[in-house]
This record gives C-alpha cells, sequence and structure tokens, in this order.
C-alpha cells in the first residue's frame, strides 16, 4: 500500500539519515502514523499485536522493542500534519513553514485525491488537476521534491499481474503531465 511505503521512506530518511520530512496524512491521525512507525522499526505485526496473536513473550518482547525505538522515532526530524480537511493552499502554506522553519528535505502528501480545493467545478477531474498543479508548483516553488501517493483506478485489477502505470492513476490526466517521476 501507498500509505506504508510513504512511511517507510519518512522513517529511514528522518530517523537514519537525520533528513526532514514533512508528511501530510490525510488518512490517519498522527498517533496512528507514529503507532505505525514505531512498529516497523521493531519488526512488530501491529494487526497480531492489537489481535492478540502473539503469545504473552512474543507481546512482551515486542513492547520491549517498541519502548528502545521510540527515542529514535519521536527524535527524528518527521513533522506530521494529519488533517482530512486539508486544502492545497493549507498544503502550501503548511509546507513553506515546514521548510522554512525547519528544513524540509521532503514533502510527502498522502493521498493526492483526499486533498480539497478551495474552488468546486463539480468536475473531480479538473479539481484534481489543480491539486497536481498545486503540488508541481509548490516543489519548484520550494526547491523540494514532493511525493504524492495516489489512488489506482479499480480497473487494474482486471488486467492481470502487470504493474501499474501512470495511466492508471484515477483522474490521471493531469497527475501523469505533472509529475517528474
Amino acid at each position: 500500500k501507498s500509505t506504508v511505503v510513504c512511511n517507510n521512506i519518512a522513517l529511514n530518511l528522518a530517523v537514519n539519515l537525520g533528513i526532514p520530512v514533512a508528511l501530510f496524512s490525510l488518512e490517519m491521525a498522527s498517533d496512528e502514523i507514529n503507532s505505525k512507525m514505531s512498529a516497523s522499526m521493531s519488526d512488530v505485526n501491529l494487526h497480531s499485536f492489537y489481535s492478540h496473536l502473539y503469545s504473552k513473550e512474543e507481546r512482551e518482547a515486542a513492547m520491549k522493542r517498541m519502548a528502545e525505538n521510540n527515542p529514535k522515532l519521536y527524535g527524528a526530524p518527521i513533522m506530521i500534519e494529519p488533517r482530512s480537511d486539508i486544502t492545497i493552499n493549507g498544503i502550501r502554506a503548511q509546507a513553506r513553514r515546514m521548510v522554512h522553519r525547519h528544513d524540509a528535505k521532503l514533502i510527502i502528501v498522502d493521498y493526492l485525491q483526499l486533498v480539497g480545493t478551495n474552488h468546486r467545478h463539480g468536475n473531480r477531474v479538473v479539481e484534481v488537476g489543480q491539486i497536481s498543479r498545486g503540488l508541481k508548483s509548490m516543489a519548484m516553488e520550494l526547491d523540494v521534491p514532493v511525493i504524492a501517493c495516489a489512488q489506482l483506478n479499480r480497473q487494474i485489477e482486471n488486467d492481470g499481474n502487470r504493474a501499474p502505470r501512470l495511466a492508471d492513476l484515477r483522474e490521471s490526466g493531469s497527475i501523469e503531465s505533472d509529475s517528474d517521476i
């Protein structure tokens, strides 16, 4: 899942390399993100942990590993902005502050189709295009790479085992043309 990939990128850059990362999460609260990151750092399967599938000894060992790794996580330069109602202008304003005040070197948006716009057109493709162009211009203005997770069309599930392409992104026209990679 793209959220796992983005969280792991943020985690590795911030914890292992000390590179400041701004993470805009439109799906999860910061507590949930921190739990997932802590579990990832500690090799703990959160589903098994919370579902009580671990034995008492495994659970205690997992809790110990997470407690040992938490200082590294909480000391890492990861700035999490968990808002489900944020617009592209809100992201730009927050990202500008994170870059100027905290020297963020990467901005991650999870995920693009949930970002709001200030103008409702009734046409989601147009709105996603505005968001995509806004992220592209923000990256250029701030001179910082932006990773934007995006949802795939459901059709990909019927196309066998082929790897997804840019054209498989939901409302992909503008995303495809605005992305560098």
